[in-house]
């Protein structure tokens, strides 16, 4: 009987050595602790999204030609009617010349006509002046394409885009300038879970691709 019972005994020795065992082999719970403040609870809502003028007016030639001038630069303010590019005339102002002086050589024939108007049919004194209409239609057609040469902006603004350099030629109809009018407005798609967090009115940050995030 003593021998089972000292037999018992060790067994239970034993149990409870390795029950103690493996209860320390296990990875001991650790906690943290912070100091408990008092602030705002601060909810965002980020998206991306195109940076738009409320008014914009791209201002192109109506004529193809190379480009001498631009008077202005990126975020110039501009007036209504204020020259802001130039191309080169071409042969323009030797055009005008030559037109000017077939309307004053047909003038001159017109004239020797009347003096000696019993020499000639009024059919013929009608068909001179119509050519000098014609020439004169010539003169006028130069002169709008020596105006067209100049770049003027219809509107009061900012310029925000510069697409072409000083001596770069240019096709019929290419931008070469952007005028920016009016406030600046931010398109952006807002998921339909984020928007009933905006309220009209909400201040919001605006960061740009081309700044550092520090730069708002």
């Amino acid at each position: 009987m003593k021998k089972i019972i000292t037999i018992f005994i060790i067994i239970l020795i034993a149990f409870f050595g390795i029950f103690f065992y493996l209860q320390s082999q296990k990875p001991k719970t650790q906690y943290s602790f912070a100091e408990v403040t008092r602030g705002d609870l601060v909810q965002t809502v980020s998206a991306t999204g195109t940076l738009n003028p409320e008014t914009q007016v791209d201002l192109s030639f109506k004529t193809a030609g190379r480009l001498e001038e631009i008077y202005v630069g990126l975020g110039d303010n501009v007036s209504p009617k204020q020259r802001v590019a130039r191309i080169d005339k071409g042969t323009l102002i030797s055009d005008l010349r030559a037109a000017e002086q077939d309307i004053k050589a047909q003038k001159k024939i017109l004239a020797n006509m009347k003096r000696r108007k019993n020499e000639y049919k009024k059919e013929q004194e009608d068909a001179q002046r119509a050519a000098i209409k014609k020439y004169e239609e010539l003169r006028n057609a130069i002169l709008i394409q020596i105006r067209d040469t100049n770049l003027y902006s219809p509107i009061a603004g900012r310029v925000i885009k510069k697409n072409f350099e000083v001596g770069e030629n240019l096709a019929i109809n290419s931008t070469v300038l952007t005028v920016a009018q009016g406030d600046l407005i931010v398109e952006s798609d807002i998921p339909e879970s984020d928007i009933v967090k905006i309220k009209v009115r909400q201040k919001a940050q605006i960061y740009f691709d081309a700044l550092a995030q520090d730069e708002k």
